[in-house]
């Protein structure tokens, strides 16, 4: 992908979000969109690719001219709804800022980081913790908009699970996108301890020793969408973490 600029536009959304009224310039680039979220107070910018999986769909094309002729935000096909159900640019990226890390975050996983009166074991804890909350948690949002098995969206619920667990995974596997799901709790907890584990074509897998998997919520139809780069990551799961006798 490229990043040449060929031709850009401004958009004002006509309803507030927040009480406020942003404004949204669209960038043309090879293969991508760049998209520029301004308000009074804030800027914030987000590059969306073809191929990029955001809230469960695979984007696959762009209308930037349609937008541009029509004054309006540029809506994105994806794999999955390749001729309707068109994701709004405006909407996505107003739904990436919602849920962006704060440099709070980052503030804090320096502290403990540098913080020589805590042990290694403290802080993987702290750090593990932190990143839940922080760029794991807010990529898998991106990525997935609610619990990847069920589908639901409020975020009380939901938990940034690692597949391959941090302790057993080096520093860009903690971070890396593919190596988690998001997930309600009680299928964290099952997948976690691993009770329950997915197969590489994404149907659920129920350890022989989970009897009463029904009373928890889960049930043996439950499937998630997987792509290839979860694979590896899924294989380990299956062969180390998941109970099988």
């Amino acid at each position: 992908m490229g990043g040449i600029m060929n031709e850009s536009y401004s958009y004002i959304r006509p309803q507030s979000v927040n009480g406020e009224k942003p404004e949204y310039t669209f960038y043309q680039m090879d293969d991508a969109v760049k998209v520029v979220r301004k308000t009074n107070k804030i800027r914030f910018e987000h590059i969306f690719k073809k191929g990029d999986l955001v809230q469960g769909r695979t984007l696959k094309t762009f209308g930037f001219l349609a937008g541009y002729k029509e004054k309006r935000s540029v809506y994105a096909t994806s794999e999955e709804f390749p001729e309707s159900n068109a994701q709004s640019l405006a909407n996505q990226i107003d739904f990436i800022y919602e849920n962006e890390i704060s440099s709070a975050i980052e503030y804090d996983l320096a502290e403990i980081i540098l913080d020589s009166t805590t042990t290694a074991t403290d802080k993987e804890c702290l750090v593990k913790a932190r990143i839940g909350q922080g760029v794991f948690r807010r990529n898998l949002f991106i990525m997935w908009g609610g619990c990847a098995v069920t589908g639901v969206t409020t975020k009380e619920l939901l938990i940034a699970s690692h597949i391959q667990p941090w302790s057993k995974s080096n520093g860009n596997e903690r971070l890396d996108v593919f190596n988690g799901f998001l997930l309600i709790a009680n299928i964290d907890k099952a997948f976690d301890s691993g009770l329950i584990t997915f197969a590489s074509t994404g149907e659920i897998i129920i350890s022989p020793l989970f009897n009463d998997y029904h009373m928890a919520g889960i049930s043996t139809d439950m499937k998630l969408k997987l792509q290839p780069e979860h694979g590896k990551y899924l294989k380990y799961h299956r062969e180390f973490v998941y109970k099988n006798t």
